[in-house]
């Protein structure tokens, strides 16, 4: 991707090539298909999971910590949505859209 500006990035822009590499495999492959979707998304967020646990094992900062572990959280949801672990029986369909079931975070993971 050639860029005329800083300015000039869509929203599947990343600078990082690798990450940019990515991001375009999987879109690819998701576009094929909804379960093709659903197995992109699952492969997401376990990359997703695993980078969140990586830097909660290097960050002493609690707010960063807390950040992070809400992001897994949600992240974690997010899987279980794609995988059919939510009532979504793999179909990416655990919530009516703008009926979210807003969960407390785990006490254990979020503070």
């Amino acid at each position: 991707m050639q860029l005329k500006s800083e300015t000039d990035r869509s929203p599947s822009y990343a600078i990082n090539p690798s990450t940019q590499a990515l991001y375009d495999s999987l879109y690819a492959e998701g576009k094929t298909s909804p379960q093709a979707a659903l197995k992109a998304g699952v492969q997401v967020e376990k990359l997703d999971i695993k980078d969140l646990a990586a830097a909660l094992a290097i960050t002493e900062d609690e707010t960063l910590q807390a950040i992070y572990k809400r992001l897994r959280v949600g992240s974690e949801r997010h899987l279980a949505a794609f995988s059919g672990q939510r009532g979504g029986q793999g179909k990416g369909k655990g919530n009516s859209a703008g009926k979210m079931n807003r969960q407390p975070c785990p006490a254990n993971r979020c503070k």
